[in-house]
């Protein structure tokens, strides 16, 4: 949860008052991104060398039309959208010798589940771009309240296209604000390309409540020890 998220903290120090044992330790960041009311004025914000490659790869792909940008709307279209989402996360992950939760069958069931459900629901944007035919990256987002929350992606290192990491969000950042949407959360997490498209960090803690019962007490005092060690050995701080 966010260090920001007033609500939630006042109702977990009313637990804490309450006699609940409590562990907070800090995590990653997490990233956000606030939309202004446009694209360029968003990419005014930019730096000039990053706003100058941005609109040349939007003029050179997307504006001339050799990039494509596709959204699942409907079953089938999810259906093929999920597909390019395994293939390239994997495809990446690979190329970086990692290893990916999407080689798991019982991950992708799960996901694939979840997805229909969301997008049932209204509260899934599956977007990917595509280069003469063949996909070549692609974006897996939640929808909130007038702001997206980016879950996960993938795109093709290995295709002609230059950057199609870069042009991904181009295409579907300033789809987004013509949409209305007013932010980007990036979630956890602290990859150095977040700072590049200007998102800002928040801190991130993992809370966990014990109740009276002697085992979970137990198991509170056992994560407060082991924050305090991971304190000791990385910087990291817990609340």
């Amino acid at each position: 949860m966010g260090a920001q998220d007033r609500a939630t903290w006042r109702f977990i120090e009313q637990l804490r008052s309450s006699g609940c044992l409590l562990d907070a330790t800090r995590l990653y960041h997490c990233w956000r991104l606030s939309f202004p009311k446009t694209w360029e004025a968003y990419l005014e914000t930019c730096s000039s060398s990053h706003r100058g490659e941005l609109r040349q790869l939007e003029r050179r792909y997307l504006l001339s039309g050799k990039v494509t940008l596709h959204h699942a709307t409907d079953v089938e279209q999810l259906k093929k959208g999920l597909e390019i989402l395994v293939a390239l996360h994997l495809k990446r992950k690979a190329a970086l010798s990692q290893n990916s939760t999407f080689a798991s069958s019982r991950f992708v069931d799960y996901l694939n589940a979840v997805s229909y459900r969301l997008l049932a629901e209204g509260k899934l944007q599956l977007m990917w771009l595509e280069y003469e035919g063949q996909p070549i990256a692609v974006l897996y987002d939640l929808i909130g309240i007038r702001a997206l929350y980016g879950y996960t992606g993938g795109f093709d290192p290995e295709c002609p296209v230059r950057a199609p990491e870069k042009l991904i969000f181009i295409a579907v950042f300033k789809r987004d604000i013509e949409q209305g949407f007013v932010a980007y959360d990036f979630l956890r997490g602290d990859e150095p390309y977040k700072m590049h498209w200007k998102a800002i960090p928040e801190e991130c803690y993992r809370v966990c409540i014990a109740t009276h019962k002697p085992l979970a007490r137990f198991t509170i005092i056992a994560l407060e020890i082991s924050a305090f060690s991971k304190q000791k050995d990385s910087g990291f701080t817990s609340a």
